[in-house]
């Protein structure tokens, strides 16, 4: 390695300058010095140049600065030419100068030494670091390797612990039971639903433990299912009963397969159990279910069949066998054909692949061929049984024999049409009968009426004429006559308006029910003239019915709540309506005289009354009127009462007919 050092221009330009400095200073500061040497100065230039020139430029400060101390710093000054006296000093001076430039060219050399070997030291240095720098990035890279390895390994080992343990978290959620073995079959793995169940560790399960649950009966057959399907390196399957920690059986249905690597070596197997009891206790109630149907089938009296959602049928009971005489092979599909008329069969076929196409239940009577070739009628029904999108599933159907019925029900017909011209024959008696019994009624009342109005006009012409010859007995006794004949006269009346009731048709209609009792109530204007009675009156619905009929039975109940609250002030009398059931429930109530609950069966009967004559007048035909009104029209009347506190009438006028509606 070549040592370059300080440029030459630097040294010798120290020398020059260091020593112009030094002259320049000691004239500078001579007058305040007052140095008898002149080269202490020039000295310091020296001793700057060696340290930093070294020998040939301290040499070059030296000479140069003789001759600058021998112009301008001797005497004479300004010239070269030196006193006798100044030599010794002179050669003092290039002396110490030789030897400080000696000094300066070894300093020189010792520092260029130092330098070369600080270079080479440096290179070396260099030349190592770069080789550090080197090694290290080689080591770095294989650090960044190995770093990124372990963490590929960690990431491996992360991903392998989640997998691990999302698939115990996947196997302890399961229903089932989890179990794993090794590629020799012998467990190594069982989720805790098996120790749960079974009551055994997972010691006591591993290897050959797991056979210990299994049922007695299926014990052996399980073992060498598995060990079959390990020596085949096949999949697993078996249903067999496990004993749980309690001791009970249950039936379990387990599945196993093998895990393989690419060679196709197995490496593990893994499997699950699923507790099966309800499906095979379902199973063996479908089965029980099945031989019930089977049994029922065969024996209701009824032909059963069962055919596909096309009308394929594929099942009969065994009575369509016994009475057609033929075999399943023979009926199976559209075999049931040659079993019925062939006149009647184009018209069975038609309705039967109609209501295939519309999936409407199947109805038709029509007569099948018995096993001696007797046809009798039979009555035939198909339901069609759908899934939850509408679409028919199967058809179920049977065939009743009602070739009985038909002949019984012609014998109906017969009887009917004779029942129907023994009713019409005795209507028309019925029509004469009431005929002569409404002339009958007429007739009665002209001829009662008349001897009535004899009786009445006598009486009263022997009180008018001869009154005051009469005694008070006589008076008395023909004013009785008078009241009994009116009397008579009234019970006529009501007893022709009873019997009236019968023959009178109901003409349905509308009606405004308050209106009715408003004109029912003015109607009995005479008979409370002079009486203080308070009308309540309700809300009061329409109603459907007969105008004048209904107009009778308010005045009836109203007349009988003004005759019995005689004696009471003020006298009470409430109408109005309440609704249970859908059905208005009208009542008449007041604060009369009442009557005595065991008697009520009376009430409603011809001539029937609860008082005296001499208490409350009547002729007892009134409530039977109002009853026989409301029974005419679907109703019904009923009372509640207590003696001296008042009654209450109430009543419903039933539902009407629509064909008898207005």
């Amino acid at each position: 390695m070549r040592f370059k050092g300080r440029p030459i221009a630097l040294r010798y330009g120290c020398a020059v300058v260091s020593v112009m400095a030094a002259v320049g200073l000691r004239r500078l500061l001579d007058p305040w010095l007052q140095l008898s040497f002149p080269f202490a100065t020039i000295f310091f230039a020296i001793l700057l140049t060696a340290w930093v020139g070294g020998f040939k430029p301290t040499l070059t400060a030296v000479f140069l600065g003789a001759i600058a101390a021998d112009y301008f710093l001797l005497a004479p000054r300004g010239s070269l030419k030196l006193l006798e006296t100044e030599r010794l000093g002179l050669l003092l001076y290039l002396a110490t100068g030789l030897g400080i430039a000696a000094l300066g060219g070894v300093m020189d050399g010792g520092r260029r030494l130092a330098e070369i070997q600080a270079a080479a030291l440096r290179a070396g240095i260099a030349n190592l670091e770069a080789r550090v720098q080197d090694r290290t990035a080689a080591l770095q890279q294989k650090t960044e390797a190995l770093g990124a390895e372990i963490a590929e390994r960690k990431q491996a080992e992360q991903a392998l612990r989640l997998r691990e343990a999302e698939f115990r978290t996947l196997t302890e959620a399961m229903p089932q039971i989890v179990w794993a073995t090794n590629a020799d079959g012998e467990n190594i793995y069982f989720n805790q639903r098996w120790t749960v169940y079974t009551g055994l560790t997972l010691e006591e399960s591993l290897g050959d433990g797991w056979n210990k649950p299994f049922h007695p009966e299926d014990r052996a057959r399980a073992w060498e299912a598995w060990r079959s399907a390990v020596a085949g390196a096949g999949d697993y399957s078996l249903e067999c009963r496990l004993r749980r920690a309690d001791g009970v059986y249950r039936w379990w249905w387990i599945l196993g397969a093998p895990l393989r690597m690419a060679d196709g070596t197995i490496l593990k197997w893994f499997g699950t159990c699923t507790d099966i009891t309800d499906r095979k206790q379902a199973e063996e109630a479908v089965r029980e279910s099945e031989e019930r149907f089977r049994t029922m089938a065969n024996s209701m009296p009824q032909l059963a069949w069962i055919a596909k959602a096309d009308g394929y049928i594929f099942w009969y009971n065994q009575r369509w066998y016994d009475y057609t005489g033929t075999t399943p092979e023979q009926m199976e599909g559209w075999g049931w054909q040659s079993v019925h008329n062939p006149a009647n069969l184009p018209k069975v076929m038609e309705r039967w692949q109609a209501a295939i196409q519309s999936g409407a239940p199947f109805d038709m009577e029509f007569p099948l061929r018995r096993a001696d070739g007797q046809f009798r009628t039979f009555l035939n029904r198909g339901q069609p049984l759908k899934d939850s999108a509408g679409r028919v599933v199967q058809w179920f159907g049977t065939n009743t024999d009602v070739d009985e019925l038909k002949q019984a029900e012609e014998k109906i017909r017969c009887l009917n049409a004779e029942l129907e011209q023994r009713v019409t024959d005795r209507t028309a008696q019925l029509e004469a009968a009431n005929k002569e019994l409404e002339a009958f009624s007429y007739s009665v009342s002209h001829d009662l009426r008349a001897p009535l109005r004899a009786v009445n006009g006598f009486a009263g012409m022997v009180l008018k004429e001869f009154s005051p010859q009469l005694p008070e007995a006589a008076k008395h006794y023909l004013d009785r006559i008078q009241k009994g004949g009116r009397r008579m006269g009234e019970l006529i009346d009501d007893l022709l308006a009873f019997s009236r009731l019968n023959r009178q048709s109901v003409n349905w209609r509308t009606v405004e029910v308050d209106k009715v009792v408003q004109a029912a109530w003015e109607e009995l204007k005479p008979q409370r003239e002079g009486r203080e009675i308070e009308l309540r009156m309700g809300d009061l619905p329409n109603g459907q019915g007969d105008l004048p009929l209904l107009k009778q039975v308010w005045i009836n109940l109203l007349s009988n709540g003004v005759k019995y609250t005689q004696g009471r002030t003020p006298a009470i009398i409430e109408i109005g309506c309440t609704r249970e059931k859908g059905e208005d429930i009208y009542f008449v109530r007041d604060n009369g005289a009442g009557f005595d609950m065991q008697f009520a069966h009376k009430l409603f009967g011809v001539f029937q009354r609860l008082h005296r004559d001499d208490e409350f007048e009547g002729t007892g035909v009134g409530l039977a009127i109002v009853q026989r009104i409301i029974h005419r029209h679907g109703g019904r009347i009923w009372a509640q009462a207590e003696l001296g506190r008042g009654a209450t009438f109430y009543f419903t006028l039933g539902l009407v007919k629509p064909q008898e509606r207005p």
